[in-house]
């Protein structure tokens, strides 16, 4: 049977969002995380990596210069990875 529950869990606010969108976090180990921005049709706009400790953390992501529409933010680690679609107002 295929496991639909995301390997890792974050959230995403405010969303819709005009300027900028904080993704918050809990990490149970330390962890580098992979912060990658993807259109509607898969293509990557930007990525960043942070390394963090265990805890909640917040990271915010600056998405003035995209154009109005639907995208998706996506989280890695060696914990797992999920995505979330947000909208640009």
């Amino acid at each position: 049977m295929e496991n639909n529950t995301p390997d890792f869990l974050f959230s995403v606010y405010p969303n819709p969002a005009n300027d900028q969108v904080t993704i918050e976090y809990q990490l149970a180990q330390s962890s580098i995380i992979n912060i990658e921005v993807f259109d509607i049709v898969g293509n990557k706009i930007s990525a960043s990596t942070v390394s963090q400790t265990t805890g909640k953390h917040q990271t915010i992501i600056n998405i003035e210069q995209l154009s109005q529409g639907a995208y998706f933010i996506k989280l890695s680690s060696e914990m797992g990875n999920s995505s979330k679609l947000i909208i640009k107002k």
